[in-house]
């Protein structure tokens, strides 16, 4: 007896996972601080502004870390780029690396 399995493979765009994933996380979110349900469309526009803050968050550490002459960003460019994107003006502290960056207003604040 010769059975022949044809295995199917699923194609799901970067872009489609980002998303699903995104919309995961907001529900999730949603619920933890009591939300009981949701419309679809706002859970997509959630999805949707988190991904913004996160790309453009990634795009400020990154740059933090190329003037910084590094290839690679560390936790002190995170939490600069979590302080220029709260407030116009930024916030003094954290990204400094003589500072605690614990005592990051932003991340107080939080």
């Amino acid at each position: 007896m010769n059975l022949n399995f044809q295995q199917e493979t699923l194609a799901i765009s970067p872009s489609h996972f980002y998303k699903s994933i995104a919309k995961i996380a907001v529900a999730q979110i949603c619920q933890s601080i009591g939300f009981k349900s949701s419309q679809i469309s706002a859970l997509e526009t959630f999805s949707d502004v988190g991904g913004r803050y996160m790309e453009a968050l990634a795009g400020i550490a990154v740059s933090a870390a190329n003037f910084a002459g590094r290839t690679q960003s560390n936790l002190f460019d995170v939490v600069f780029a979590m302080e220029v994107l709260n407030s116009p003006q930024g916030f003094r502290s954290a990204w400094n690396v003589n500072q605690f960056f614990m005592k990051s207003k932003t991340l107080e604040d939080g």
